[in-house]
């Protein structure tokens, strides 16, 4: 759990913020329950969810977001987006079914990834620690992989 990595006593934003311009690309796994309702509230409303601030964070510096589309999930419109969350709505997508085609569909996911640029210029010895998914998907970069399905 990402709570689990955030420091005592250090603001959750400004750490969110930090994981994420370290980051070439942030992988947004979008599930049915995406949106988030708690007690009739949806939790992307919240201004400090997590999974907001980290899509607001790489919206506003540029980092290569890939929206993953669990199933038959559509895109959020961009009307049930808050305004600082607008632009994520016109994305283009990567569907990934769950099924059948869930490794062929990975794999055109893995490629994808793969042709974005560096955002900056790395080397294997300053990669550092990286998420093992995103490792495995595309060695030497650095995502940050963000799910609340």
């Amino acid at each position: 759990m990402d709570i689990d990595n955030i420091p005592f006593g250090k603001d959750f934003r400004v750490h969110i913020s930090e994981a994420i311009v370290q980051s070439d690309i942030l992988l947004v796994i979008v599930g049915r329950g995406w949106l988030g309702a708690r007690g009739g509230n949806r939790r992307i409303d919240d201004e400090t969810d997590f999974v907001r601030l980290e899509v607001e964070t790489a919206l506003s510096n540029a980092i290569p977001i890939i929206p993953v589309l669990v199933g038959s999930v559509r895109m959020p419109q961009s009307a049930q987006l808050p305004e600082s969350l607008k632009n994520f709505a016109f994305l283009n997508a990567a569907p990934v079914d769950t099924g059948r085609d869930f490794h062929q569909h990975m794999e055109r996911l893995i490629r994808v990834i793969d042709q974005i640029p560096d955002r900056r210029a790395t080397s294997p010895a300053t990669s550092g620690a990286r998420n093992e998914v995103a490792s495995a998907a595309a060695p030497g970069r650095r995502a940050a992989i963000r799910s609340a399905t």
